[in-house]
């Protein structure tokens, strides 16, 4: 039964209901709402003041980040940041702008005022000394990384022989194959000693006169006793008989 309803609304109630619903301040006619949802279906949003994610822009106007801000690059291309200008927040030309958001001023660089002194330098410093391993693994004998015997160019001058300078021995050498040279020379002497192959010298003139002993057998093999003149030149000079 309608007339035992206790929640319900009079005449007058639901008229006044429906009037406030239908008073509105904006309101659209059918075609309109059919209209801005085809817009919607299709894409149809004007997107020339922003940014898009896949193409190349050009940005005329100068924008704030309050954040660090990276560029990763994913595409070929895309991470390069091109301007006339790029400007930190609170910075003047004195600094440089470092690759992990930092910066550092120009005077640090103009005055040489950075701790190189862990660097070996090239140029400017004759004495440089290494506390650490030097290494040369660019070469192809390299010392071990914990090889700690090194010669400097002075004690190799002083230790090794060189092949083109002229330089004084103080010790023994001992050579195990030939030695082939030009000349032979002993400190302090001269054209009238010999070395002995000891080691030791002698004079000339200590050796006397020469003994040449000619064997007959010698002379025939050589055709030379079919010349008398010169057998007898030999035996005259020859003190000792040629044939004992």
């Amino acid at each position: 039964d309608k007339t035992q309803l206790i929640d319900s609304y009079t005449k007058g109630e639901a008229d006044n209901l429906l009037n406030n619903k239908a008073n509105q301040s904006t309101q659209y006619i059918i075609t309109e709402i059919d209209q801005l949802i085809s817009q919607i279906e299709v894409g149809y949003i004007d997107l020339n003041g922003y940014m898009t994610l896949g193409t190349s822009q050009t940005i005329t106007a100068n924008k704030t980040f309050n954040n660090a801000c990276r560029f990763v690059s994913s595409i070929d291309g895309i991470s390069t940041v091109t301007g006339s200008a790029l400007a930190k927040s609170d910075a003047d030309d004195t600094v440089v702008l470092l690759g992990a958001r930092g910066s550092k001023p120009l005077s640090e660089f103009a005055s040489r005022s950075i701790d190189d002194s862990n660097y070996v330098k090239k140029t400017g410093q004759e004495l440089q000394i290494i506390h650490g391993v030097l290494r040369r693994d660019d070469e192809e004998l390299s010392m071990s990384e914990d090889e700690e015997d090194y010669l400097t160019r002075g004690e190799i001058f002083n230790t090794f022989v060189s092949r083109y300078d002229n330089q004084t021995l103080y010790g023994t050498k001992t050579f195990n194959a030939n030695a082939n040279a030009a000349s032979f020379a002993k400190t302090g002497k001269d054209d009238t000693s010999v070395i002995l192959a000891g080691g030791g010298d002698q004079l000339l003139s200590s050796f006397g006169g020469v003994n040449v002993y000619v064997d007959e057998a010698l002379l025939v093999a050589a055709v030379l006793s079919e010349f008398p003149e010169l057998y007898a030149y030999i035996h005259e000079r020859e003190l000792k008989p040629i044939v004992d």
